[in-house]
């Protein structure tokens, strides 16, 4: 799609945003999933996290299954690197994950991975959830919750609230003060929204060339409230090597060794 293309498809008329919003938290809405991996692995070697196996299966596996269990969701779409994009394609066949729809290339940020995968999604979609392939630890309920959370609030994010102390630091690591942690979280993915707040976030964010680390700093960007969610479990990013045995013990509590994709079906 070119840019012209997508600029034309985020500025079209947006529905009024409390339009799409439904009280009722019943489902009915028709949901699409966007798995982000086309991560680069810098700080992990180079290595494609995605790709990694954990516990027994791939890193991406574990994401895959959570959305195609989540009774909220109706397809998937994941954006991964260019020269990765048929060796996943056979792998969503391999592992029988019938609700992926598409698999996108990723851009240079991860905004504009984002996008793509938004760009990508169904026309029917109501609600689009994003999501790091690097948190493998994400359950179906816990999707199902924040989907069911964007029905109420239009946007929402999975989050931990800060449990140690936090300290503003200066110059030579000098503390500076201490920030109260009352109203600090940690904020993870999924990051859920409704498509027509993540349709005009993205057009603000294109039009002022901001520059974003998540999709809620891109709706907080075009004014939009984001709830955050306490999800109640450990929804850890893959990032350097030392994550892995964390990350590996959880898994191997929860699923067993040595899972294949015969497990899925």
């Amino acid at each position: 799609m070119s840019i012209s293309e997508k600029i034309r498809k985020i500025t079209s008329p947006i529905a009024k945003i409390m339009n799409n919003v439904s009280g009722n938290g019943s489902g009915g809405h028709y949901c699409s999933a966007v798995v982000l991996a086309a991560g680069s692995g810098t700080r992990m070697g180079g290595v494609s996290k995605q790709l990694m196996e954990v516990a027994g299966r791939p890193v991406l596996a574990y994401s895959l299954e959570a959305f195609q269990k989540s009774e909220h969701t109706n397809e998937i779409i994941i954006v991964a690197k260019q020269d990765e994009l048929e060796f996943i394609k056979e792998f969503v066949d391999a592992y029988g994950f019938t609700k992926v729809s598409k698999v996108v290339p990723g851009g240079s940020t991860r905004m504009e991975s984002s996008m793509n995968g938004f760009f990508a999604v169904s026309e029917n979609c109501e609600y689009v959830a994003i999501h790091d392939a690097a948190r493998p630890l994400i359950l179906p309920e816990t999707i199902d919750l924040l989907f069911r959370r964007a029905y109420i609030n239009g946007a929402c994010a999975a989050a931990k609230k800060v449990a140690d102390t936090i300290k503003s630091a200066g110059k030579l690591n000098v503390i500076e003060s201490t920030i109260p942690r009352d109203k600090l979280y940690a904020v993870s993915t999924p990051q859920l929204f409704s498509a027509s707040i993540y349709r005009a976030s993205a057009a603000k964010a294109m039009k002022d060339e901001a520059e974003v680390t998540d999709d809620c700093a891109m709706a907080e960007n075009a004014g939009f409230p984001v709830t955050l969610v306490e999800i109640g479990h450990p929804n850890y990013k893959l990032t350097v090597p030392e994550d892995i045995e964390a990350v590996e013990a959880i898994l191997l509590y929860r699923n067993g060794p040595r899972l294949n994709e015969n497990d899925l079906r």
